[in-house]
């Protein structure tokens, strides 16, 4: 199993990924949902700050969803199994 940090964690509750390329691609809320299954976290936000600015709210839901006062951000496994669902 390998590890990943996220961009940031807002409050132990909003998962944050930062992007900079030329616009959001479904490849980037991929990555999101995973990192949101992996951490637990139910709410996830995709930024571009590149030329097409943009903000993707994603929202995961499943048994495996953490609270706001679960720690251990710093190294998280990845797979954990979450059903997920994407909302924009």
């Amino acid at each position: 199993m390998g590890t990943f940090r996220t961009d940031l964690v807002v409050d132990d509750t909003v998962l944050l990924e930062l992007n900079t390329s030329p616009q959001l691609e479904p490849s980037d809320a991929a990555q999101t949902l995973n990192a949101l299954r992996a951490t637990g976290l139910q709410v996830g936000l995709v930024l571009n700050l590149g030329p097409r600015p943009g903000i993707r709210r994603l929202i995961a839901t499943g048994r495996q969803c953490r609270g706001p006062h679960d720690n251990n951000h710093d190294a998280i496994p990845r797979g954990s199994a979450a059903d997920a669902r994407s909302s924009a």
